[in-house]
């Protein structure tokens, strides 16, 4: 008889035990799914309809475990995602050729007829929108400035990805070589650039001549030429008797810009 009272009471225990880890678990799931229902399980566990239960009949929940973080896309990597898959750096810019002396590249500021010298700036300051617009190179006359068309730079460049060939009285280079590097500069500044993207040359005078003779060069990603008032016929031209005189002039005075140069 005591041996049979002693295992009801241990089976009483293990029966408490058990009623007590499901009354645990049924709280936890109800801290997680409805919070409300947790409070009104435990008052409903120690006879109490709105009152405070006492501090030891209040078994602390185990705290809600916190979702799984939604794995990274492939090749992305983010918070708490493992080494196996690192984000790759992107691609690093294919560098522009090294102008001829007294020759540079500029970037045309949007809207304006001011020049930049940061040639990987996108140019209306965001790079898919920049990428996503034409491109327009401008290559000037014999004056090296392009003086006559820069009133229209402020429309263009606020549509076009602007960048304008620059000259300086240093430069005594031949034509070709200087056709070879606009190919060139035009072929590593647009490396990346997909295969329908507008990529124009504007040549006015002499600088239609250069378009001409550069786009034969790079035909594979120049699509569009703009030439204006092209010296096709230069050698019969006044301003082929007096060009040799423009070596004479003053640096200085080449410099300033003026229209009949």
């Amino acid at each position: 008889a005591v041996a049979t009272a002693e295992q009801a009471r241990r089976a009483e225990g293990a029966a408490a035990e058990q009623v007590q880890r499901v009354d645990e678990a049924v709280g936890a799931a109800a801290e997680v799914f409805a919070p409300g229902l947790a409070e009104q399980l435990s008052q409903l566990r120690l006879g109490t309809s709105g009152g405070e239960a006492e501090e030891s009949e209040t078994a602390a929940l185990p705290a809600p475990m916190a979702p799984e973080p939604e794995p990274s896309p492939a090749g992305v990597a983010g918070e708490g995602q493992s080494a196996g898959t690192p984000m790759l750096p992107p691609p690093p810019l294919k560098p522009l050729p090294t102008p001829p002396t007294g020759v540079r590249v500029c970037r045309v500021v949007p809207g304006t007829s001011e020049l930049s010298d940061s040639l990987h700036g996108a140019a209306p300051g965001d790079a898919e929108l920049a990428s996503a617009c034409p491109f327009l190179l401008s290559l000037p006359d014999i004056d090296g400035r392009g003086i006559t068309s820069r009133r229209n730079w402020p429309q263009l460049s606020a549509s076009f990805e602007m960048r304008s060939l620059q000259m300086s009285p240093e430069h005594t280079g031949g034509f070709q070589e200087l056709a070879t590097f606009v190919a060139e500069y035009v072929k590593a500044a647009l490396s990346d650039a997909p295969p329908e993207r507008p990529v124009y040359l504007m040549g006015e005078g002499f600088g239609g001549v250069l378009a001409i003779a550069a786009a034969l060069e790079c035909s594979d990603v120049v699509n569009r030429l703009l030439l204006v008032n092209p010296s096709t016929d230069y050698p019969s031209t006044p301003i082929a008797r007096v060009a040799p005189l423009l070596d004479m002039l003053p640096a200085g005075l080449a410099d300033a810009g003026l229209p009949l140069l």
